[in-house]
């Protein structure tokens, strides 16, 4: 079963006029359709570090309170990064098995990033938007201010961010090797 999220915290006057509330959690964490938000969650102002030439994701969920159109994620500048080195997805939720053994059961679990235009979003099924922010090799060190606007049929919301570069760049070892390794159960 997905774990128990508790009651959703209490709404603003706003929140509620609009029917959503934007909230975030760490990237790594997972949201699932009726996760709620905590009060430490809600009114998100994201913050990343990187390096020139490095690739940073940053994430926020809406938890639609009612049926909501159109739903749409503009980015803009963040100082040195232009919009287009903004990639927009959504995180698409699938049916899984439990651990790739259980037969005949599933549960839904965040699984797919989806490229996307426009969505339309169901009352209490959150949906998590997840961008990923590519620095230019040129860019400048310090600290730089933009913002991400989310909009649909019951307003809009707009999520402050910060983002600090750091003065030095990443380097590659060329005598290690990463993969990833899979051993199927069956």
């Amino acid at each position: 079963p997905q774990p128990e999220s508790g009651p959703l915290p209490p709404l603003t006057e706003a929140d509620r006029q609009r029917g959503f509330v934007v909230y975030a959690r760490h990237y790594l964490e997972c949201i699932y359709p009726q996760t709620r938000p905590r009060v430490e969650d809600l009114d998100p102002q994201p913050r990343l570090f990187a390096t020139p030439g490095e690739y940073e994701p940053l994430n926020f969920v809406v938890h639609p309170l009612r049926d909501l159109n159109d739903a749409r994620v503009i980015v803009h500048d963040i100082g040195p990064v232009p919009a287009a080195n903004i990639d927009i997805r959504r995180v698409r939720f699938l049916r899984a098995r439990p651990n790739y053994t259980v037969r005949y059961r599933y549960r839904v679990v965040p699984d797919v990033l989806e490229r996307f235009e426009s969505l339309d979003l169901a009352a209490g099924e959150n949906t998590r938007f997840w961008l990923t922010v590519r620095i230019p090799d040129d860019a400048p060190a310090g600290v730089f201010h933009g913002k991400v606007t989310f909009i649909c049929s019951g307003g809009q919301a707009e999520l402050p961010v910060t983002l600090r570069i750091l003065r030095f760049r990443l380097r590659e070892d060329p005598d290690r090797l990463f993969a990833i390794y899979y051993r199927h159960p069956y």
